[in-house]
């Protein structure tokens, strides 16, 4: 997965074929402070999507899950590539209060992915793509989905994106979701 990911993601990340564009705040974006401290949330994307694959034993689901983020990471580089946005992270400098820890993740943060590759969010995507996996196990999928909320709403604490990439990512993981079915799953007995 981290060989088709990495290029799909970070080719357009810093080499854009287009002028990145900024999209209006909607009132969303504006009412939602800057709470750098949530980065620990935010970049907690990477164990829950580990996880959800680890808690999965069904190989039909799991062959769907990796169907389905090929699926994610293709079309969201379609839009990167096509249509790139950025967002504007110069109006959020870390504040000098900021605990050592949060400004040390935030930085490399910043430093490895630059503010383009903004819709649809593929952190929103992947951590929704993921809790459906594991939906299977009531009290697991109830834990996976509440993290995955949290998640999706890091990435407007963090200022990392606009709340139109957040409900693009959602938009695109349920359809994702319908589009690409679990198949040659065995029967449960």
């Amino acid at each position: 997965m981290v060989g088709i990911a990495a290029p799909l993601y970070l080719l357009p990340n810093h080499f854009p074929l287009f002028h990145p564009r900024e999209l209006p705040f909607t009132w969303i974006d504006s009412s939602i402070p800057f709470f750098p401290e949530t980065i620990w949330i935010y970049l907690s994307e990477y164990l829950l999507i580990i996880s959800a694959y680890f808690f999965t034993t069904d190989p039909g689901e799991l062959r769907c899950y990796l169907k389905r983020m090929v699926f994610m990471l293709a079309l969201s580089f379609l839009f990167f590539l096509f249509f790139p946005t950025t967002f504007p992270r110069y109006l959020f400098p870390l504040p000098d209060s900021l605990d050592l820890g949060s400004r040390f993740l935030f930085e490399i943060q910043r430093r490895a992915d630059s503010p383009l590759n903004c819709f649809p969010s593929l952190h929103v995507g992947s951590v929704l793509t993921a809790a459906f996996l594991v939906r299977e196990n009531q009290a697991r999928f109830v834990l996976y989905f509440g993290w995955a909320v949290l998640i999706c709403l890091s990435t407007l604490t963090t200022k990392q994106h606009y709340s139109w990439d957040v409900a693009g990512g959602a938009i695109l993981a349920l359809a994702i979701h319908k589009l690409v079915p679990k198949s040659g799953v065995q029967a449960r007995h």
